[in-house]
């Protein structure tokens, strides 16, 4: 019968506080956000893990670090078409594995 009010004394305890909205992290996301930012995160390391380790040095330098590509083949000692071509491919394969996690997703969600 008291089960409500015994509840929320002890919330009162253990320093919950009962709020209308959720939370807000420090960079004013909610926690779905961070949950959302996070499992994207895991999912571009999944995918970049995918590449081999020459394509995957010439894509995290460029698209993440922001280096140019004169800059990658000085840096790792190869032409730049080679940089430009590793490029590509890392392209196509992020492109196709992002593609292939939407699809799982979106047979997830039609279930």
């Amino acid at each position: 019968m008291r089960v409500a009010s015994r509840h929320r004394r002890r919330a009162w305890f253990r320093r919950e506080r009962p709020t209308e909205t959720l939370p807000r992290l420090s960079d004013n996301r909610t926690p779905e956000e961070e949950a959302a930012r996070r499992e994207a995160v895991r999912q571009l390391e999944a995918i970049r893990q995918g590449l081999s380790l020459e394509r995957r040095a010439v894509f995290v330098l460029f698209e993440l670090e922001g280096m140019s590509c004169q800059d990658i083949a000085e840096l790792t000692a190869v032409p730049v078409g080679t940089v430009y071509s590793r490029l590509h491919a890392a392209r196509q394969h992020v492109h196709k594995a992002a593609a292939r996690l939407r699809g799982r997703q979106a047979r997830r969600t039609s279930r």
